[in-house]
């Protein structure tokens, strides 16, 4: 006895094994997917319903679907006074507009000129720092003097450390100071301070 697959079946009629499956369950035929097995007397009663309905649906003439001719509608009345919606301008009247665009900015201008504080130009007291002052004024002496400490600040003073080793330096004697004072934490909580 020969079983065959629901996807078999499914390819020989040429359509979608869902569409099968939709056809076997109005039939009342339980199969859990699309490789479920018919038995002979089931697919011989899918092949009489497919052919029915086959034949059913070459039987019904399906509408055209063409385009169907407007009946003739009467022209409504043209407005007397209606203006196209889309025109160019002229060039008066670009003239016109780019007009008023400066006049506005003009008047802003103006605005803004009446709101800002007469400040009255100073003379300079002092002439302006030259580059080497200003870059004498940016050397690591001014950041060592105000975050580091005393015996660091003679090395960076002496040029020994860069910036990025004066970090480093910093780094190791905030480590060696909270060390020292984890230290004397313990040996007070132990009593040997």
């Amino acid at each position: 006895m020969v079983k065959t697959r629901v996807h078999d079946l499914a390819a020989e009629f040429g359509v979608a094994p869902e569409q099968l499956l939709s056809m076997l369950k109005d039939m009342n035929i339980f199969v859990r997917s699309h490789l479920s097995a018919l038995e002979s007397d089931q697919v011989s009663a899918v092949r009489v319903r497919w052919e029915r309905e086959k034949r059913r649906s070459a039987d019904e003439p399906t509408a055209k679907k063409g385009r169907r001719k407007a009946a003739k509608a009467e022209p409504a009345p043209a407005a007397a006074e209606v203006k196209p919606t889309k025109r160019r301008r002229t060039a008066a009247e670009v003239a016109q507009v780019e007009a008023q665009v400066q006049a506005e900015k003009a008047a802003e201008l103006a605005a803004l000129e009446l709101e800002r504080p007469i400040i009255p130009e100073m003379e300079d007291a002092a002439p302006a720092q030259t580059l080497e002052e200003r870059a004498r004024a940016l050397t690591p002496r001014r950041y060592a003097r105000d975050h580091m400490p005393e015996h660091l600040v003679d090395r960076v003073i002496g040029g020994v450390l860069t910036l990025v080793g004066l970090a480093m330096a910093r780094a190791q004697w905030r480590a060696r100071r909270t060390h020292r004072a984890r230290v004397r934490q313990a040996l007070i909580s132990y009593g040997r301070w």
